[in-house]
């Protein structure tokens, strides 16, 4: 990782040009919580003392992360423990002072390049100053009457509305009810979608309309079969080279006037690059991880201005016309399988939120060895049906069984989600157990 993984960073951007076009605060009361907890501090929960236990090394090495999520640069502090940043503090203080232009155009900037030359880093203020907020027309598409709002290229939607119309094309009572061929499906699904998108047969700016037909998914779904595995040259003939981009949060929200959010961002890997300049507080991302650098024919192949492709599908669902469903998922490949898993549990089963979440799952995705399905050994992911599915092909499968420790659950996504009752005043919020995600209401209006 380091200074080399860093891309140019736009979420800043992106979420100042949100908040002018739609919101109905200003950018310093929008930041005043963020810049209170970097200041006073807050206690991490057991998934997030995991993921710096487990990055330690990854700290130590980057520097003055390491002064803030270590104790002594080497050691892990203990749960009760109150993480503070005053250099974050004081850089968000800035830009609710002087706006976005600070980071993009100013001082900020001024620093960012220092420390990336005398560190071998690419950004350079030339670049910051191009950044634009770009408002992009959704994807569209539908799943068992639901209406589909999605994020296009460069996000996954595309992805999640193929794998929704392969799903489709089988009837519900399959996705219904606890059966081998059920978790079959799901792992078919998932594998025959990845494969797809890592190994595109047109132009990424034109996948999105190819793997949103309803006929392309009929017609991709009709090379399943419930007695094997598909070999990977029956879904095509291209190998499939993965990419990775797993320091993914998701958050979803709704207010009482009837807007709605589903807003996915990430910092690449873990813990970004897991660098950071001194005085600023913030770990840059690794999203130049998301290039290939080998292969110019490739469509992942690293060029100017281009903008790393993600799986990140945060979305909205309409139910006769009206908001019902907002959710995404962190997870990197397996943000779409986890994301169709869910859906499919309410529109097929009639789940609950909370038990669509929470439903153990069956995704597919891959390790640095190659694709793999992963399967949440519990209710009806049985350790038999574990080894019926390999037995059917699906040979290499990481398999969770429980009690588990947090970071292995990781590897099942982070999907966050609101459901909007049809009176349009009821909400309910449900955060993923599997990454500790949890739901907040705010108290009544003063």
């Amino acid at each position: 990782r380091g200074y080399k993984s860093i891309a140019v960073p736009g979420a800043l951007a992106a979420l100042a040009y949100a908040l002018e076009r739609y919101g109905t605060i200003s950018l310093a009361r929008a930041l005043a919580p963020a810049i209170d907890i970097a200041e006073f501090g807050f206690r991490m929960n057991t998934t997030e003392l995991a993921n710096v236990e487990t990055y330690a090394a990854k700290l130590q090495a980057g520097g003055c992360l390491a002064d803030t999520f270590l104790k002594g640069f080497t050691g892990l502090w203990p749960p009760e423990h109150v993480f503070c940043s005053g250099d974050l503090a004081a850089t968000l203080r800035r830009i609710a002072r002087l706006g976005p232009d600070e980071f993009y155009h100013g001082r900020i900037a001024d620093e960012i390049e220092t420390d990336m030359v005398r560190n071998g880093g690419y950004v350079r203020k030339a670049d910051l100053v191009q950044v634009r907020a770009i408002e992009r027309p959704p994807l569209r598409g539908s799943y068992r009457g639901l209406d589909i709002i999605t994020f296009p290229y460069p996000g996954g939607g595309g992805s999640l509305l193929e794998m929704l119309n392969i799903l489709e094309s089988f009837p519900p009572e399959l996705l219904r009810g606890e059966s081998l061929d059920r978790l079959h499906l799901l792992l078919e699904a998932g594998r025959i979608t990845l494969h797809d998108l890592i190994a595109p047969t047109v132009p990424l700016p034109l996948l999105d309309r190819e793997l949103a037909e309803k006929s392309h998914g009929a017609e991709r779904a009709r090379l399943i079969r419930f007695d094997r595995a598909l070999r990977d040259r029956e879904i095509s003939d291209t190998d499939a080279a993965p990419y990775l981009v797993i320091g993914t949060t998701q958050v979803s929200v709704a207010d009482r006037d009837g807007n709605v959010v589903a807003l996915t961002q990430t910092i690449g890997a873990s813990l970004g690059s897991g660098v950071a300049t001194p005085g600023l507080g913030f770990a840059y991302n690794s999203n130049l991880d998301a290039f290939n650098y080998t292969n110019p024919l490739s469509p992942f192949f690293l060029a100017p201005g281009k903008v790393p492709a993600t799986t990140l599908a945060p979305t909205i669902v309409l139910k006769d016309g009206k908001p019902f469903l907002a959710f995404g998922s962190a997870g990197s490949e397996r943000i779409v399988p986890s994301m169709a898993v869910v859906l499919s549990a309410i529109a097929d089963r009639g789940d609950d939120l909370r038990q669509a979440v929470a439903t153990p799952r069956a995704v597919w995705g891959f390790d640095d060895q190659g694709q793999k399905g992963y399967l949440e050994l519990a209710g009806e992911i049985t350790p038999e049906r574990a080894a019926a599915l390999e037995k059917q092909g699906f040979r290499r499968s990481y398999e969770q069984g429980f009690p588990a420790r947090w970071i292995d659950l990781m590897v099942f996504g982070g999907t966050n989600a609101l459901l909007i009752d049809p009176d349009g005043h009821t909400f309910t919020g449900v955060g993923d157990p599997r990454r500790q995600g949890v739901a907040v209401a705010p108290g009544p209006p003063e």
